[in-house]
C-alpha cells in the first residue's frame, strides 16, 4: 500500500462527496476490498505523475487515527497523455481558445464525468501548450 500525507489529499477531501465526479469509475473491475471501500464513500483522486495511473488501496494517516482508502491516481499514463495533446494543439497551430475548447473536448471524451481528472487532463495539457507554443 501507499501512503499518503494528511496534506496532500486534504485538498481532495472538498472532491468526496461528489458521486458525479465519479462517472463510469463502476465500469472497472474491483477486488472485494476496493468495491468495499466504494460503497463506503471511502476514495479520493488523487495527481502524482510519477507513479503509475490507475487506482489501488492506500492508507491514510491522521490526528483521528488512519485506515484504508480507495485511490484513483491521474498517473504516468495520464500525464503523458495531456501534455502530448496539449504539444499537439501546438503543432496544430491552435490559437489559446480553440486549443482550450479541443483539449476540454479529449478530456471528457477520455474520462466522461470524473470531473477531477478532466480538470487535471486541462490543466497538464494547457501547461504543454503554454510552454511550447511560440
Amino acid at each position: 500500500m501507499k501512503k499518503l500525507s494528511l496534506l496532500t489529499i486534504a485538498w481532495l477531501v472538498a472532491a468526496l462527496p461528489f458521486s458525479a465526479l465519479c462517472g463510469n469509475v463502476m465500469d472497472r473491475n474491483f477486488s472485494w476490498e476496493e468495491q468495499d471501500l466504494w460503497n463506503r464513500h471511502l476514495y479520493m483522486f488523487t495527481h502524482l505523475p510519477d507513479q503509475p495511473s490507475g487506482h489501488s488501496v492506500v492508507k491514510i494517516t491522521g490526528p483521528k487515527g488512519s485506515g484504508p482508502c480507495l485511490d484513483f491516481n491521474f498517473g504516468r499514463e495520464d500525464y503523458t497523455a495531456a501534455r502530448a495533446a496539449g504539444v499537439e494543439c501546438v503543432v496544430r497551430g491552435l490559437r489559446p481558445q480553440d486549443a482550450v475548447n479541443v483539449l476540454l473536448a479529449k478530456a471528457k471524451e477520455r474520462y466522461p464525468g470524473i470531473l477531477y481528472f478532466i480538470k487535471t487532463y486541462v490543466d497538464v495539457a494547457s501547461a504543454a501548450y503554454n510552454t511550447t507554443h511560440p
